[in-house]
């Protein structure tokens, strides 16, 4: 298996990824921050890199947020 990096298409990160975690707001009652979206629906066409990008934003939350 010819292995390389997984690289972001200028859509998927425009679109998909700084929307979905560029915007977080401080939450009084709960006494820090959190994100603007807590669920987001995702439908896109085959071949089109679903699998990788839903690998790589479940990993970034296991690993970088708390």
């Amino acid at each position: 298996m010819d292995r390389h990096p997984f690289r972001l298409a200028e859509w998927q990160e425009h679109e998909i990824l700084r929307p979905l975690f560029s915007e977080v707001t401080w939450d009084i009652q709960a006494q820090y921050y959190v994100r603007r979206f807590r669920n987001d629906y995702l439908s896109i066409s085959r071949k089109c890199g679903k699998s990788e990008l839903a690998a790589g934003v479940a990993l970034y939350l296991l690993v970088a947020v708390g």
